[in-house]
């Protein structure tokens, strides 16, 4: 006679337990490495996104109805050279062409950020894929979504520093955190030095270490090959910042 064997329920492990984006958002920054392997296995994209989005655009709601934006055009215009040579009718013009791009270009940013976020997901994709990594798009967009977490921190983090500032300043929205050094010089006179500066912020490096990790777990590399092509081309990304500040430069000769 057979004896009965009473059957073992399965133990749960990182691979098998299913967590919600709630979750996994919270993993991103406590535990980043069994949240992005996870999400490189089963990506989602929808709630993560929305929350970024809605995110975002509060924040941009509160900072317009914050900012001076005319004030602010205006001192930008007037560091410019060729401000000497404008009428006060020529000034005041571009003044409101001015305010009112900046006004509506904030309202529009978190779709600007949508389409980043697309274009760059496709990119890091094709740059993993040519260098013989496995993965496909919603792996890609997903595990880029959630590595964007540490700068919607930043954003947020900024957005309550400028919420309690009076009479704005470009020189206020340009570094409001001081998560990086280009405080130390003036972008309004050294622009390019600014830019570099700027680039090496501690939010974008946090992000750039979850996006080699999550990378590394999608395309099946190893992370020092994910390092080498998640940092070539983030200072891709440097040096066309670096070139329009240049350019930038150039126009204020």
């Amino acid at each position: 006679m057979t004896a009965d064997v009473e059957p073992v329920a399965p133990q749960p492990n990182a691979a098998g337990t299913k967590v919600n984006s709630f979750q996994r958002i919270m993993g991103v920054f406590f535990s980043p490495v069994e949240t992005l392997e996870s999400i490189a296995r089963r990506p989602d994209i929808l709630v993560p996104l929305l929350i970024l989005i809605a995110i975002s655009l509060t924040a941009n709601v509160l900072l317009v109805r914050h900012i001076d934006f005319a004030s602010i055009t205006r001192d930008s215009i007037q560091q410019s050279p060729r401000a000497s040579e404008m009428t006060p009718d020529q000034m005041a013009r571009a003044v409101r062409f001015g305010a009112a791009v900046a006004k509506a270009a904030t309202y529009a940013s978190p779709v600007l950020q949508l389409i980043v976020l697309a274009i760059v997901a496709g990119i890091f994709l094709i740059a993993f894929r040519l260098f013989g990594g496995e993965g496909d798009y919603k792996q890609a967009f997903s595990i880029l979504v959630y590595g964007w977490y540490p700068l919607l921190l930043h954003a947020a983090v900024a957005t309550i520093v400028l919420l309690n500032r009076r009479d704005l300043t470009a020189w206020d929205l340009s570094n409001p955190v001081r998560s990086n050094l280009s405080f130390l010089v003036d972008h309004r006179l050294q622009p390019v030095q600014a830019a570099l500066l700027g680039s090496l912020d501690i939010f974008t490096i946090w992000a750039l270490v979850l996006l080699i990790i999550g990378y590394a777990a999608m395309s099946k590399l190893s992370r020092s090959k994910s390092a080498t092509i998640v940092i070539s081309l983030w200072v891709l990304a440097v040096a066309v910042k670096v070139a329009f500040a240049v350019l930038q430069a150039s126009r204020m000769k």
